[in-house]
């Protein structure tokens, strides 16, 4: 009998495979798609310290200490381009303010930003914005490639994977489509959004999200972008939202975002939806019309109520 059946076959449940692994335990991977196919393609690799709630400011600084100690291939596109949290008035501006003292109290660098200065940093930003807050600890990478370099890394240790859709999750067993039952000590869920198919008592619901990717730009955007009013939108409950969120990516592309719906499974890129993201961005850079874009699509974040 296996010791740990995991489910989900994303960075999470593929991390928890390998750190398992990795301490001798007979860990076995169940996935219904792609290694990394769902959230894990779809997302942005945005390696974030936030200065959240305490619970989750701590849970993200642990999460760069770790990422520190990999040593990943070149193929993660692993960089270290710091995030520009950008305010476009004196209120936003105040409120960068107090995010830096909330980040120094944790030990994290952070700097603020004048107009002048924001746009040294990044010259394609539209003027008149007040300023900004720049920490240089955030980092990008690409999911996908880091999901597999530690799948690679958790098989050499033991673990093993079965492609196959469960239909039922027990504390001891699974059972497949197929009525093929697996048994363990333990199933640990890591399904993201189609966590409550499997757990209905944890509440957690699909959150759509749409993400354009452009040719190569050399230089067009230097940081991990964000407007300062992305928390509050992203936290919201509104059916829509949009915020700018402007990332570059080793290639020499760029990658844009975001969008939030709630209330839908349908994956079809919606051309309204992009256009109002992208009038968005345009708001904080005015030439990203010009860019060429590559491709458009969708992935759905894993949400809870709080």
């Amino acid at each position: 009998m296996t010791r740990v059946l995991v489910i989900g076959g994303g960075i999470v449940g593929i991390a928890c495979a390998r750190e398992l692994a990795m301490s001798g335990v007979d860990v076995r991977v169940i996935h219904d798609g792609p290694l990394a196919g769902g959230a894990t393609a779809a997302g942005m690799g945005h390696l974030i310290a936030l200065d959240d709630r305490e619970p989750v400011a701590r849970f993200t600084l642990r999460s760069l200490a770790l990422w520190d100690e990999f040593d990943l291939p070149e193929a993660c596109e692993a960089t270290r381009c710091g995030c520009l949290w950008v305010a476009s008035d004196e209120e936003e501006m105040a409120e960068a303010g107090e995010k830096l003292e909330r980040y120094r109290e944790r030990g994290v660098d952070a700097d603020l930003c004048s107009s002048s200065r924001l746009r040294t940093l990044e010259p394609e930003l539209a003027d008149g914005l007040a300023g900004g807050l720049l920490v240089p600890s955030d980092r990008v990478i690409y999911p996908p490639k880091a999901a597999e370099w530690m799948w690679t890394d958790a098989e050499r240790h033991g673990a093993t994977r079965t492609q196959g859709r469960i239909v039922s999750a027990r504390p001891h067993a699974v059972t497949l489509e197929d009525a093929t039952e697996l048994e363990a000590d333990w199933v640990l869920v890591a399904t993201g959004d189609r966590m409550a198919q499997l757990v209905p008592s944890i509440p957690v619901v699909p959150r759509k999200g749409h993400l354009v990717i452009t040719t190569r730009a050399a230089n067009f955007v230097n940081h991990q972008v964000v407007e300062l009013g992305y928390v509050k939108k992203a936290h919201g409950r509104d059916p829509e939202s949009f915020a700018c969120n402007v990332q570059p990516r080793a290639t020499g592309q760029v990658l844009i975002g975001s969008s939030r719906q709630m209330d839908t499974r349908d994956p079809a890129v919606e051309p309204r939806i992009l256009s109002k993201m992208l009038s968005c961005v345009a708001r904080y850079f005015p030439r990203i019309g010009e860019l060429d874009a590559l491709r458009a699509w969708t992935g759905f974040r894993a949400t809870t109520p709080d």
